[in-house]
């Protein structure tokens, strides 16, 4: 069995341990605030950044919407110029660009919406 939660009031007063051996719990948003569900989903740009920022996605399986995993190598590539130019338009990359550091030096990082390499 599935349970879906979302972070709302009408959650409130519920103990969602008390759902755990019955099954996953799928979590969406800011539920992992106060409670680590079985997966956690996330949609909207801001909570994404605020989650892997906070660490959480770094330890508990995260679902994100249009966010993708890179190897390091491809990093620099991102603002070579004809790169920003092609995706982007013209626009000053320093406004578009929000970084963030993987714990442990990982050799990875995410590209989140328009950004895509080929």
């Amino acid at each position: 069995m599935i349970f879906c939660i979302g972070n709302g009031e009408s959650r409130k007063d519920f103990d969602l341990h008390r759902l755990k051996p019955f099954g996953k719990i799928y979590g969406c948003n800011g539920l992992y605030r106060d409670f680590t569900p079985d997966v956690l989903v996330a949609m909207d740009y801001n909570i994404c950044h605020e989650i892997y920022r906070s660490g959480y996605a770094f330890k508990y399986p995260v679902y994100l919407k249009q966010w993708s995993k890179n190897p390091y190598t491809l990093y620099e590539k991102l603002f070579y110029p004809e790169t920003v130019k092609k995706f982007i338009g013209d626009v000053d990359i320093e406004t578009h660009t929000d970084e963030h550091e993987w714990p442990d030096e990982r050799k990875d990082f995410l590209s989140v919406g328009q950004i895509m390499l080929i």
